[in-house]
């Protein structure tokens, strides 16, 4: 996954009115894990205002763990 958008996100203004605002989330910079699987080590996420573009999270992924357990559903 590179990212996804959606238009039905809510915004609260500082003056408490809310409206729809696009947003996404993006991730990117992907790299190799030391299992051999890429995975992203930036993480942004956007909300796209009418006047500008607000990036309020644009973040670095140090680290991850991942636990999976695979086994058939019967």
């Amino acid at each position: 996954m590179i990212g996804f958008r959606t238009n039905d996100r809510t915004a609260t203004g500082f003056d408490g009115s809310k409206q729809s605002i696009p947003w996404s989330a993006i991730l990117k910079d992907y790299r190799k894990n030391d299992r051999g699987i890429l995975q992203p080590t930036v993480f942004q996420a956007v909300w796209y205002y009418p006047e500008a573009d607000l990036v309020y999270f644009d973040g670095k992924i140090l680290s991850s763990v991942a636990n999976l357990i695979l086994r058939p559903d019967f």
